[in-house]
């Protein structure tokens, strides 16, 4: 993680050591692969996950980060609980990662992509506002829910929380896999996304009305 993070910090070309990447630590390159998405949410994910890696934020970030949030694009999508209800009547089992929001899609797809016979489909939809927890908690047991990804991201340094983060992601893909023995289907879901440079981003404006 950190010697990627010293040659992106360095402007050596992801073209000259990719090939390598996937070789050695191809978790890690999953992680920066953001499959196709809106261009803006593109953009910003592919600046993100290369943030993380260098530990730091550029102006960049955040001037994409408010183009979205000025585009409204949140209101876009829906909301995850609607999404989920249909499965639910049907009886289709449902893992819960907590924490882990749209930044871990491309580690997520690469591990459940590495499962035999394993089709993968996804959708992204918006959690319940506060984005925290206690308003988006769907799991009834604690066998449901994979931790990792937001125990990690709150208690670990860097470099230690990114690498101990996608060793959760991972997981997560292979108890998927187990439940796949037993059900045609598996929802992989989250309550909330957690966002590593909160706190110097300054702040983003939410519609009126709506409790940050």
């Amino acid at each position: 993680v950190e010697t990627v993070g010293e040659l992106l910090k360095e402007g050596v070309s992801e073209n000259e050591w990719w090939n390598y990447l996937e070789v050695v630590y191809p978790e890690l390159a999953w992680y920066m692969t953001i499959p196709p998405l809106d261009s803006l949410l593109q953009e910003y994910f592919l600046s993100y996950t290369r943030s993380r890696l260098c530990d730091r934020a550029e102006k960049q970030l955040f001037e994409q980060a408010k183009q979205i949030a000025a585009g409204q694009l949140l209101w876009k999508f829906r909301l995850r609980d609607e999404v989920l209800e249909r499965y639910k009547r049907r009886g289709v089992p449902v893992l819960w990662a907590d924490g882990m929001g749209v930044e871990w899609l491309g580690a997520l797809l690469g591990s459940l992509n590495k499962l035999p016979k394993v089709g993968v489909e996804f959708e992204i939809a918006r959690a319940n506002l506060p984005t925290v927890t206690e308003c988006n908690r769907g799991w009834e047991s604690e066998e449901q829910v994979e931790r990792g990804v937001d125990t990690e991201g709150h208690e670990s340094p860097y470099p230690y929380a990114l690498v101990s983060q996608l060793k959760a992601v991972c997981r997560l893909a292979r108890r998927a896999g187990e439940l796949l023995e037993y059900s045609e289907k598996v929802i992989i879901t989250s309550d909330h996304g957690l966002t590593r440079f909160a706190k110097s981003s300054g702040g983003f404006r939410l519609p009126k009305g709506v409790e940050s």
